[in-house]
């Protein structure tokens, strides 16, 4: 067990024989709180069963006069107490997310109805810069550094006219073409152009395994994804600091799965870790919300997140942040895998 783990087990040790000694209500108060704190820190059923087993021969241990069966007939009133908090913190917790899930669902619709305008605009300001830039580049020495520079112009400006297509899909409620991909060459691809992109002060990191890690899903919201994942993390470490992307699989158990509203399963992760500014828990209770941003006036829409929201939502997958102030942000997103 680890240190958490150890913590409880002492902590439902002494709950108990607390309630030996006084057969007091407190103590079966105590006993709950320990449920509904292990659905707050999000600990499995599994992981419980554990700590209950090592207390109970603790117990036995402590008291050799005791039989296993005076000792189970001993913590079943606190270990009922604790099994009903943890049970009825659970069903809220669901209950929440339930109603979290629902409020989103409205502000995708809203989102949606948003950006097709906006698309729009943006895509008439796209055509003009590509075609100078591709007229340009007809005159462009090969190899000078305005060749080069033109062809990332077109570069970003394709992507850019690709991040507004997807804008356009969600504007008609359209399902994008969905093809099967390995997360590896996608974020190799990225690689290089994060690195273009991103300030030179930034050091990204990037973990891939060997064996392919295959999903259903659309490449230009893929790369979409990546991108804002990296650049959200460059402006929250005022573009100097670690970036570290991951890809990996992942095995999402019951209870897991259920605080992330997917099914039990197999998954390919996407993790983006920063050391930057992070956030409190009242900010992180908005993140998704289209518009909300804590960058300065003029620095961010707030539309970021809510589209990799609803992108990911829209391939049955989950999304999870975890952020703690002045240490970083650690994104986690969960695509369903392809065997």
């Amino acid at each position: 067990m680890n240190a958490e783990q150890m913590a409880l087990e002492q902590r439902f040790s002494d709950i108990v024989l607390h309630y030996v000694v006084n057969q007091s209500e407190e103590a079966l108060a105590a006993a709950a709180d320990i449920g509904r704190q292990a659905v707050q820190d999000g600990m499995p059923v599994e992981q419980m069963a554990e700590i209950f087993e090592a207390a109970l021969t603790k117990l036995s241990v402590l008291h050799p006069n005791w039989t296993l069966k005076d000792v189970s007939q001993i913590i079943a009133p606190p270990l009922a107490e604790v099994l009903m908090g943890f049970g009825l913190a659970f069903r809220e917790h669901q209950a929440r997310r339930e109603a979290e899930s629902m409020r989103r669902r409205d502000m995708i619709d809203g989102l949606a109805r948003l950006s097709g305008g906006l698309a729009h605009e943006i895509n008439n300001l796209l055509q003009p810069i590509i075609g100078c830039a591709e007229m340009a580049l007809e005159d462009a020495a090969d190899n000078s550094e305005l060749n080069e520079s033109l062809r990332m112009i077109l570069d970003c400006s394709s992507k850019a006219r690709d991040i507004v297509r997807t804008f356009l899909a969600l504007s008609r409620r359209e399902s994008a073409v969905m093809t099967q991909l390995d997360l590896r060459l996608i974020l190799k691809r990225c690689r290089a152009f994060l690195r273009q992109v991103l300030s030179p002060s930034i050091i990204l990191e990037f973990c891939c395994p060997d064996e392919p890690i295959v999903v259903n899903a659309n490449e230009n919201q893929l790369n979409q994804i990546i991108m804002n994942l990296a650049t959200n993390a460059a402006d929250a470490m005022n573009q100097n600091g670690v970036i570290e992307l991951t890809v990996k699989i992942i095995h999402l158990d019951d209870f897991a799965a259920a605080m992330l509203d997917l099914p039990s399963g197999d998954y390919a992760n996407i993790r983006c870790r920063d050391n930057g500014c992070g956030m409190s828990q009242s900010v992180l209770d908005h993140v998704f919300e289209a518009f909300f941003t804590t960058k300065q006036h003029g620095q961010g829409t707030g539309l970021g997140l809510a589209v990799v929201y609803s992108i990911v939502r829209e391939w049955h997958g989950g999304i999870n942040i975890e952020s703690v102030p002045d240490v970083g942000t650690i994104v986690s997103i969960f695509i369903p895998l392809v065997h």
